[in-house]
């Protein structure tokens, strides 16, 4: 299977990085392909709030000219996607939110009998790392996520990881960085 992350950390060896390195190497040895896409990298505009996606029903668009069109097709061919990020003001970061809001196009009909997903069934994940609890902190994007991509774009979400306590860039304990990709991996291989 193929196995496409998203990267929002502005910081490509960080907390929320060791755990996908981690867990990237144990979808490795059990023979599958991961990918990982760091954000910051790419041409990311923000929405525009234009709705000209919601025109075209064939296939999802954008009249904006970045790299968001290309990224998309990659969620399409990718049998499992994760969206990682280290937790920004009780958040995802901007790089990772910007992204997210442009997937916006890949549903049409919200709300109405004709609701659908270009990418219906898609399984995803979250995995948010986070230098305090979870509690009054990182609690806020789990409903987010759920509400996005369950509810809007009506994916199958196999698990949402949230690591809290992380501390600063290298000094994250080891074992918790094991437990963390453990608990990713076993998430997505439970239903391949």
């Amino acid at each position: 299977m193929k196995f496409l992350s998203f990267l929002g950390s502005p910081n490509r060896n960080g907390n929320t990085a060791e755990i996908l390195d981690r867990m990237e190497k144990r979808l490795s040895e059990h023979g599958h392909e991961a990918e990982r896409v760091y954000l910051k990298d790419f041409t990311i505009h923000g929405c525009q709030g234009c709705l000209a996606c919601q025109q075209a029903s064939d296939e999802p668009v954008c009249v904006q000219k970045d790299d968001v069109q290309d990224l998309l097709r990659r969620v399409g061919a990718a049998d499992a996607v994760i969206y990682a990020s280290p937790l920004y003001g009780w958040n995802f970061t901007a790089q990772l939110k910007q992204y997210l809001d442009r997937h916006f196009c890949l549903a049409k009909g919200f709300a109405t009998p004709e609701h659908t997903s270009f990418i219906q069934g898609k399984k995803v994940a979250m995995l948010v790392t986070c230098g305090g609890p979870i509690e009054n902190n990182a609690d806020l994007v789990l409903p987010l996520f759920e509400r996005m991509f369950a509810g809007y774009l009506k994916c199958t979400v196999l698990g949402e990881i949230v690591v809290p306590f992380c501390g600063i860039t290298g000094m994250l304990d080891k074992k918790k960085a094991d437990k963390a990709a453990e608990e990713l991996f076993q998430c997505l291989i439970s239903t391949t």
